[in-house]
């Protein structure tokens, strides 16, 4: 036998008995005295030798290195004794002392082992054993470092024909150990574990789960992938939870790989009041794409509507539940993307109320109206086109419209010789309902828009900014079944208009530089005209949401943001920009404006901010004292007694020892449609980690008007209806969560109050508990409301 082969079969036989793959490792008799894996660190890696010393080509020879190498003839025994080194490519082995006996096939490696995989796992030993062409061995106190400083130990180890490997007396913790304390802060101990390489399984008997060296969980069988496995099939971590409405529950996931590039996951959910929620999603990736299914059915639940939860006397909930979500996308090239988005339940708070795990959707798509949609659009550099569906899912369906299509095309030119760029613009709509609303929509319409203009700036010697635009705009509606007013006859027509409009635009920005800061002062005028009297009541606002005079948008060429309706006439504006630039990032921005009619006409609605003649002044504030306090704020105040009408301010501090933040949203009665105050304070405070801790608590507060008047939707919005008063309480929400961080586990309490009513939505605290295991996933709470569990595992 050569040399080169003897080599050869070392290396082989010590790496395939190097139990790397035994990451998830349990129990042992010894598990304390095992896990001191901090002696890996000081002892076992002192003598390391540098792996790029000895990194070679997986086709090169191996390389060997030793003290002294005695060969015995007679009794066919090779020998190699002091600091003994084989390594091929990123393979390493280490020993004291080898023996190769070729008569019996048998290797026997003594002293100080360790071996390093291609994956930089380490494997430490004393002792190993290994024979049938380095197939099968035996291995005494072995012990196993982690890439991710995850541990494992056991007394003794075996290997089978290279697929199977027995771990007796096993422990695994991905916990670090401390020099004071051997004991981790939790681990698995069992009396065998197997780790079959052919599945990529680990299967442990008679484990059990120690918190703090505490036996707190035991199991005759736990079965798991191995580490090197992202997908496969198999149960997931389980979901529980209690309260009044669900009483207890309990999911237990299980999650399914279908093929390479798609997968499916069940949550099968039993509730003590509720019956059995069922719920399933698939996600299918695609070269140029991807698409995600989900649904659930809630069949038996009880329908609760107490008495004062449906003031607007909306449907009531079936018992018959259900839900059917679809996210799809699919790049056709480099330009051209189509994106499905279904959304689709048997009532509205049904998801509100019920377990929701699929993750295709986010919890604010659950929270209002269902919108499902369809489209497709093409982006370059000069333009934008897309053609897209709506249909919505509202409590009067009757009333809901269906978008299809809508289609809008952008067109830009790159700037010109003079800096001007030309734009041109392109709209279609098609919608259609079962009923229409006086005054407001009829049962259909047809619109189509084609706009272009051009706006140039232009820069004086002076420094001043002047910016001319010019557009001019064409509708044509035909408009079916709609009554202008309650009284009249609902009739079918057609509509045309042309809108011209330009506006002039002049801004000068002045800046003084000081020893402690820079000072921007810039004021700004603009100059809008346009043909009045275009936004007929023949024509409805199907796409024009309202608008409110702010800082955002007081410059605006078109403060609607739709096509239905029109900023017309004439108006001036004005306003100054105040802005100081500090040190340590410190700064502070104050906002001035108004608007201005020229033409004494009303345009935007009487909730807007703004009459026939003036808008009131709008401010906007931002304050940074320092680099950990920050203050903003948008405010409208009233032109005439200087009453503030609207205030929405949010404020954050960042400490080394606390964080919080604080928002407060204000109305004015005479800026609501029902006339009533509206006012609203979130706020939050949340602790750094002191010692793993930490501590966070958000409430929610109404402290405007509490007795709420319902308006009936079918109305005009200017015609209230107090219909089914009730009060809604002063604290709205209130959460406050305790954590505790550490390496390998993360635990946290939450209290939960919602005082939230919708039907059969009604005030609930809930206590929740989760516990986030390394490496074996999240012991989670039931997801309600956004608030709590999830997903019990990363399938990705």
């Amino acid at each position: 036998m050569t040399s080169k082969t003897l080599f050869a079969s070392l290396l082989l036989v010590t790496s395939s008995a190097c139990l790397i793959n035994l990451v998830f490792a349990e129990t042992s008799q010894t598990g304390a005295e095992l896990l001191k894996m901090n002696t890996f660190k000081n002892n076992d890696f002192s003598d390391k030798p540098d792996p790029l010393s000895l990194k070679v080509e997986k086709n090169q020879p191996f390389i060997f290195q030793s003290d002294t190498l005695d060969y015995n003839d007679k009794e066919q025994l090779v020998t190699a004794t002091g600091n003994v080194y084989i390594a091929q490519g990123p393979k390493l082995l280490r020993a004291d002392k080898i023996q190769y006996f070729q008569n019996l096939d048998k290797v026997i490696a003594e002293g100080n082992i360790w071996i390093k995989d291609e994956d930089e796992n380490y494997s430490f030993a004393q002792y190993a054993e290994l024979t049938n062409k380095m197939n099968d061995g035996f291995v005494e106190q072995i012990k196993i470092l982690m890439t991710d400083d995850s541990r494992a130990s056991g007394n003794q180890s075996k290997r089978y024909n290279g697929e199977k490997l027995i771990l007796w007396q096993g422990v695994y913790s991905p916990c670090p150990i401390c020099k004071t304390n051997p004991i981790p802060l939790w681990q698995i101990k069992g009396d065998k574990v197997i780790h079959n390489k052919e599945d990529k399984s680990l299967t442990y008997n008679h484990a059990w789960m120690e918190l703090l060296g505490v036996p707190v969980l035991y199991t005759p069988y736990f079965y798991h992938p191995d580490p090197t496995v992202k997908r496969k099939t198999g149960l997931l971590m389980p979901i529980y939870g209690d309260g009044k409405d669900m009483g207890a529950s309990f999911c237990l996931p299980y999650y399914i790989v279908t093929g390479q590039n798609h997968d499916m996951t069940l949550w099968p959910t039993f509730t003590s009041k509720q019956g059995v929620i069922l719920e399933a999603e698939f996600r299918h990736r695609l070269i140029d794409g991807y698409y995600v299914l989900s649904g659930s059915y809630a069949g038996g639940t009880k329908n609760d509507n107490p008495r004062g939860n449906n003031p607007l006397h909306l449907k009531k909930t079936p018992k018959q539940r259900w839900h059917v979500f679809l996210d799809a996308r699919y790049d056709v090239n480099d330009e051209t993307v189509v994106k499905v988005n279904i959304k689709r339940a048997s009532d509205l708070t049904y998801l509100k109320r019920f377990p929701f795990h699929g993750g295709n959707a986010k919890t604010a798509d659950i929270q209002g109206t269902l919108n499902s949609s369809a489209s497709v659009e093409n982006f370059r550099q000069t333009s934008y086109g897309i053609v897209k569906g709506y249909v919505f899912q509202a409590d009067d369906q009757s009333e809901t419209p269906v978008v299809l299509p809508t289609a809008t095309y952008l067109y830009e030119t790159m700037p010109g010789s003079f800096n001007e760029t030309w734009h041109f613009d392109a709209n279609f709509l098609n919608l259609f309902r079962d009923r229409g609303i006086p005054g407001r929509f009829g049962e259909g319409m047809i619109r189509g828009s084609l706009a272009g203009g051009v706006q140039a700036p232009y820069v004086t010697p002076l420094g001043d900014i002047w910016k001319l635009q010019a557009d001019v705009r064409g509708d044509v509606y035909n408009i079916k079944d709609f009554k202008t007013t309650v009284f009249s006859k609902a009739k079918d027509y057609n509509e045309t208009r042309l809108f011209p409009k330009a506006s002039l635009t002049w801004r000068y920005p002045l800046v003084q530089y000081m020893s402690c800061s820079h000072w921007v002062v810039e004021p700004a005028a603009m100059v809008i005209t346009a043909p009045h009297g275009l936004n007929k009541i023949e024509i409805p606002d199907e796409d024009s949401p309202l608008v409110v005079v702010e800082p955002s948008n007081l410059f605006s060429f078109n403060r609607f943001y739709g096509y239905d309706r029109i900023d017309s006439g004439h108006r001036f504006v004005y306003g100054v920009h105040n802005r100081h630039y500090f040190t340590k990032n410190r700064k502070a921005f104050i906002f001035f404006g108004q608007s201005v009619r020229l033409d004494h006409h009303r345009v935007l609605p009487r909730i807007s901010g703004e009459d026939r003649n003036a808008s009131n002044f709008v401010s906007s504030v931002l304050l940074a004292p320092t680099d950990w306090i920050e203050g903003r704020s948008r405010l409208m105040f009233n032109r005439k007694n200087w009453t503030i009408e609207v205030a929405e301010s949010s404020g954050t501090l960042k400490t080394p020892w606390l964080t919080g933040s604080v928002g407060h949203v204000y109305y004015n009665p005479r800026m609501t449609l029902n006339r009533q105050r509206v006012s609203q304070i979130i706020w939050a405070i949340a602790s750094p980690q002191f010692y793993k801790w930490s501590v966070s608590y958000t409430e929610t507060m109404n402290t405007g008007d509490r007795r709420i008047k319902a308006v009936d939707p079918r109305i005009n919005r200017d015609n209230l209806v107090e219909s089914s008063p009730f009060k809604t309480p002063r604290v709205l929400s209130r959460a406050g969560i305790i954590q505790y961080n550490h390496e390998c586990l993360i635990t946290s309490i939450s209290v939960i109050h919602n005082a939230y009513r919708d039907r059969d939505l009604r005030p609930d605290t809930k206590i929740l508990l989760q516990f986030d295991f390394k490496n074996l996933g999240t012991l989670t709470p039931i997801k309600i409301l956004g608030l709590g569990g999830g997903s019990s595992s990363n399938n990705n």
